[in-house]
């Protein structure tokens, strides 16, 4: 009980301060769908998601295993010479991007608007250092700093749209500004409250602390690479195809799905301390398959809840020009959900150090999402998309659950998986219905998903109130 309680403290600490970015993006939709043209809206997610690749290939996912290896070390010492040796690694790798991209700059001018070149270039650099400095607080035990940093980094981002893109009318520029100065205050906010000065020596550089970490992260990059093919490289192939109208409703109809994925990376870090803590307790399978089948329940529900409400939601948060986006998004949160059940089976191989079996999962995951949207995005544009998503993400759990059957044993409800299943089905097709018939059928459906969610909602209404919540394995 007290490790469950653990982890959904550790959820709600995470997701304060990192379902902030995207609940800010989430807000400020009608604002970006009222402003910018569906080009410009599609031009700023390939920036912000392609960021996401090159700040892991830049960071090296050092910063994954500088959190593995600091959370085992108690000394100042040790801890000292792995964040030193970690940071000054990855702020080598950003001086070496920001000159690649200098150079280059003639090239990239036909890809970027010279407007917004260095304001991307500028962008990136700081975000990686953010993030470096982020997963710092964290591997230091400092959460609940790291749940602040994270408020203060969305609020910034709200208010600095707001004056940039709103009241200055910079556009697109104006987004990227806005962006950089939210960083730039995150990251000075976290130095100066987790003093992490102290941790920090710049002539400290110790290639016998650098190795393990480097053997430990080097398998993650390529796995991190493939995560980014099977989520976001169907982006760029239907530019290339179709154009930049068709990623603009492509990005539209992945916005709640982002939300989504946002949750799952805070689950996963939770999960990532909670798993590791329990990695040497004698009833590590039971523990492990209980939280397992609690997370296809709560994810499925959330899927559930986020379809329901999908009519509702594009009548009144959406500019009329993107309303087909509907279409995809079932299929869009369902991949999500399945990505987060290949995350939970990470954590297996990342408490046996065997990070290799992360890469080649995700690797051929990636493979099979990528040649499917060259196949199939030519004639059936945004459909295809979409499809890619779900074969990968799919493919990646099947891989996953087949190798990690020598290590720990999950017991699945399948019964559960076939009940979510058919209320999946049922909301999609709720969709089409006229209003009236429309509410009463959702009202049925929330009403099943409180009922079949009742033993975890009153845990969490228990640990909110200070109280003895009641069991977690509950239904």
């Amino acid at each position: 009980m007290l490790r469950e309680k653990r982890l959904i403290k550790d959820i709600f600490i995470y997701g304060l301060g990192t379902f902030g970015a995207s609940f800010v993006s989430f807000l400020l939709l009608p604002f970006y769908t009222k402003v910018f043209s569906r080009a410009e809206y599609g031009f700023i997610d390939l920036v912000v998601t392609g960021s996401i690749l090159l700040a892991s290939v830049i960071s090296l996912r050092l910063t994954d295993g500088a959190y593995r290896f600091v959370i085992e070390e108690t000394r100042l010492q040790a801890r000292t010479a792995t964040i030193s040796s970690v940071v000054n690694v990855i702020l080598i790798n950003v001086f070496i991007f920001v000159i690649l991209c200098w150079l280059g700059a003639p090239y990239l001018r036909g890809i970027i608007p010279y407007s917004s070149l260095f304001l991307v270039v500028f962008y990136i650099a700081l975000k990686v250092i953010d993030a470096c400095f982020l997963q710092i607080v964290r591997a230091l035990g400092k959460n609940v700093l790291y749940s602040k940093s994270g408020i203060i980094l969305t609020s910034s981002m709200f208010v600095f749209n707001i004056i940039f893109i709103g009241y200055f009318g910079q556009g697109v520029s104006g987004f990227f500004i806005a962006a950089i100065l939210a960083h730039a205050i995150s990251l000075l906010y976290k130095v100066k409250k987790a003093d992490l000065i102290k941790f920090y020596n710049p002539m400290d550089f110790n290639m016998a602390v650098i190795t393990p970490i480097l053997k430990y992260s080097l398998p993650l990059l390529p796995a991190t690479i493939s995560w980014w093919f099977i989520r976001i490289s169907g982006r760029y192939i239907l530019s290339i195809y179709k154009g930049l109208d068709e990623v603009g409703i492509y990005a539209v109809a992945d916005k709640i799905p982002s939300v989504m994925y946002i949750g799952s990376l805070i689950f996963y870090m939770a999960w990532q301390d909670s798993a590791l803590d329990s990695a040497s307790h004698p009833d590590k399978e039971t523990f492990f398959s209980k939280i397992f089948n609690k997370l296809v329940l709560t994810g499925g529900s959330i899927v559930i809840v986020c379809l329901v409400f999908l009519k509702p939601f594009f009548h009144i948060m959406v500019d009329p020009r993107y309303l087909s986006a509907h279409i995809y998004l079932p299929y869009l949160l369902l991949a999500i959900l399945i990505l987060t059940f290949a995350w939970f089976y990470e954590i297996i191989f990342q408490i046996h150090k065997n990070t290799m079996v992360i890469f080649y999962s995700a690797l051929i995951a990636a493979a099979i999402n990528v040649i499917l949207n060259i196949l199939l995005v030519p004639t059936y544009g945004i459909a295809a998309t979409t499809f890619s998503v779900l074969v990968a993400s799919i493919s990646a759990l099947f891989l996953r659950v087949i190798l990690s059957k020598d290590k720990v044993k999950i017991a699945v409800d399948k019964i559960m998986f076939l009940k979510l299943g058919i209320v999946f089905i049922v909301s999609i097709l709720i969709f089409q219905l006229g209003l009236w018939l429309y509410i009463f059928s959702a009202s049925l459906i929330l009403a099943y998903i409180s009922y079949i969610n009742r033993g975890s909602i009153s845990l969490i209404v228990g640990i909110l109130r200070g109280e003895k919540g009641s069991s977690l394995g509950k239904a």
